[in-house]
């Protein structure tokens, strides 16, 4: 049936969101417009923000799937062939998410486990987003047009591998000011060479998909005389650029991974093309099964074997040796034991956290905390991580054994799911979901030792979209219930009695409002956390000597900061805490008034700050450092200061910088 002017409206809204997003990788806060910012009555078109490669990406990707989920909530309203389809993964990553909440709700910071923090935007928040956007590829998009957003993907990915290699020949435009030189230049758009190198390897993998694809075509229309009959021209060629377009992109990616020099993702590149083999090795028979199991065992003897090699060389640091042109070969060979046990340090924190809240862990997003109580030795040394760097670790830690099981279930429910898939499809047809599966472990693989940002999570999801789309094309087994059947169907005769007594069109106007509601709230948050974030990074810039901004536009940049956005604004206090200490005697010497000024607002925030977060012994330590500073010329702050250095000892014993608080 033709669609109506609505539906069509709300698709087109739709497609043009999805198209948006898969250009997220390209935003950067200061290089791309945004949301305009006023500053003493100027408006800046182009506003930076403090951690620009990332807050950019997040809130951007954020308001555009807020307002794709309230297109497809009012197409899902007026066209039944719209609504999410039954499938185990759409169920298993609602039951995360739900995991994640009830996790924040009983962990020791719940602001901070639903907004996060800028320096990582995550928390529960941002997985209801990526659960929103899940929801409308799988209810909206086909298998067929999935191809073709897998392929405009690549596209994009493409030009991504093309401006890290362009940073790796030196090519000036392509540079960032602030890093000229080192490892860190090769990072594109991404700003870190680990999250560029997870971007990269799963469009590899992919790439390679489409290329075999385009071979086994390609050799079939050889064969086939209607084809062959045609004359040789556009009609011919074009198969043939395409087919080496894939290739070259697959080849791309892959350097680009070396590039980058980051471990985990060639690791992560290596195990995904072994997990093809194997896969293929696993659903063919005859000789393309002992040639890909082939395969299969000798790249798996590439990753032992590289994994030794990290875990076991170490270079003299007088060595002379003659350095890689290969960055990846030259940061392996210059491999310090240091990178293996500062990872470790960080599990064994996660695991100590874990013991003593087994169940639920300790919130999303709140692993300082975990590290500060349970950081010993490498672990009180280092430097703080928010972070366990380890998506299995970080589970453990903040969501305890609910976390870690959820988070395996999704992973468990894509095998199941892809395998079933695979099966019931022919040998040509399975190969793009076989090369999806190999990406799919490659990016779980560099997950287990790297941090997880918006651009690597996009790529996850649209992976995950595929497979499910995928399954229920060639029919998808009822999902799996692990509640006895009489029961499950007791509820679900109860849920359908309850709903029968509410007219549908009711039903329909509660969702789309409600969607225009949650919508309408999510883009006042997102712009007010942006507007935080570009004032913050003018405090942060402002607040240099070099440059000889006056103090007061330093605390007036703050105080705007910290009131723009309440729900991310200890991160700014923070920031608030350690200017104070760190200029205290210049102000006090230079700028007596200023100086009271400052103290009144630091004053003002710090019990906000301590109530907060009143586990994270981050807050607690700055303070007592600001307030050492301050009673040394104001000794009526010694008491405050030796509060709050007990509160961190209690917090944190053995972190370093707790040890190195006086005893007052």
């Amino acid at each position: 049936m033709p669609l109506r002017p609505i539906e069509r409206a709300a698709l087109g809204v739709i497609w043009a969101g999805i198209g948006l997003i898969l250009l997220i990788p390209f935003a950067v806060s200061g290089e791309s417009a945004f949301f305009p910012l006023v500053v003493n009555d100027h408006a800046v078109l182009f506003p930076p923000t403090i951690f620009p490669y990332l807050v950019g990406k997040t809130l951007l990707f954020r308001c555009i799937v807020e307002v794709v989920f309230l297109a497809w909530t009012v197409l899902a309203v007026v066209n039944p062939a719209y609504r999410p389809p039954r499938s185990l993964l759409l169920g298993l990553l609602a039951v995360a998410l739900g995991v994640a909440l009830v996790s924040a709700l009983l962990g020791v910071s719940v602001v901070r486990s639903l907004f996060s923090t800028y320096e990582r935007l995550g928390g529960v928040l941002e997985q209801a987003h990526w659960l929103a956007f899940t929801v409308v590829l799988v209810s909206v998009v086909g298998v067929a047009q999935w191809r073709l957003l897998l392929k405009a993907n690549l596209v994009v990915g493409t030009v991504i591998a093309l401006w890290a290699v362009g940073q790796h020949f030196d090519v000036g435009a392509l540079l960032w000011a602030w890093s000229k030189e080192g490892y860190g230049r090769i990072t594109a758009t991404l700003g870190n060479p680990i999250h560029l190198g997870a971007y990269v390897l799963v469009n590899s993998l992919v790439a390679a998909g489409f290329f075999m694809e385009s071979l086994t075509k390609a050799g079939s229309t050889s064969t086939d005389g209607e084809e062959t009959s045609r004359p040789a021209g556009f009609r011919t060629v074009l198969p043939w650029c395409s087919t080496l377009f894939w290739g070259l992109s697959a080849v791309l990616g892959a350097w680009v991974v070396t590039l980058t020099a980051a471990r985990s993702a060639f690791l992560g590149l290596v195990a995904g093309f072994a997990a093809v083999a194997v896969l293929f090795a696993y659903l063919e028979r005859g000789r393309v099964r002992l040639a890909v199991g082939t395969a299969a065992g000798l790249l798996a003897a590439a990753v032992v074997a590289f994994a030794l090699l990290v875990a076991t060389f170490e270079a003299a640091p007088d060595s002379q040796r003659i350095r890689s042109a290969n960055p990846l070969v030259d940061r392996t060979l210059a491999f310090s034991k240091r990178t293996v046990e500062t990872r470790l340090a960080a599990w064994e924190a996660a695991a100590k956290g874990f013991f003593e809240r087994p169940l639920l862990g300790w919130g999303p997003e709140n692993y300082v905390v975990v590290l500060g109580r349970h950081g010993s030795e490498m672990g009180a040394d280092m430097r703080i991580h928010d972070n366990a760097h380890g998506r299995l670790a970080e589970e453990l830690a903040t969501k305890g054994a609910l976390g870690v099981i959820s988070h395996l279930a999704v992973w468990a429910g894509l095998l199941i799911v892809g395998l079933r898939a695979a099966r019931r499809m022919g040998r040509r047809e399975r190969i793009m979901l076989v090369f999806v599966g190999g990406a799919l472990v490659g990016y779980f693989a560099q997950a287990l030792v790297s941090p997880e940002v918006v651009t690597g999570t996009l790529q996850f999801t649209l992976l995950l979209g595929f497979v499910a789309v995928a399954s229920l094309r060639v029919g998808e087994p009822e999902p799996p219930s692990f509640l006895p059947t009489k029961l499950v169907a007791t509820i679900r005769n109860r849920f359908r009695l309850t709903l029968g007594r509410v007219k549908r069109p009711v039903l329909g106007v509660a969702a789309v409002v409600v969607s225009v509601a949650l919508a309408g709230l999510g883009l006042w948050a997102n712009k007010a956390a942006f507007s935080s974030a570009s004032v913050g990074a003018l405090a942060l810039r402002s607040s240099e000597p070099s440059l000889g901004v006056a103090p007061h536009r330093t605390r007036e940049f703050f105080a705007e900061a910290i009131d723009a956005f309440e729900p991310m604004a200890n991160q700014f206090r923070l920031f608030l805490f350690q200017y104070t200490r760190n200029r205290w005697r210049f102000l006090r010497t230079r700028h007596r008034e200023e100086a009271a000024r400052l103290l009144t607002l630091v004053d003002a925030e710090a019990p906000t700050a301590v109530r907060q977060e009143r586990e994270n012994w981050e807050v607690p330590m700055t303070l007592a450092q600001m307030y050492v500073e301050v009673s040394a010329t104001n000794p009526d702050y010694r008491a405050v200061a030796a509060r709050h250095i007990e509160t961190a000892r209690e917090l944190a014993p053995n972190r370093v910088e707790v040890r190195a608080l006086p005893t007052l």
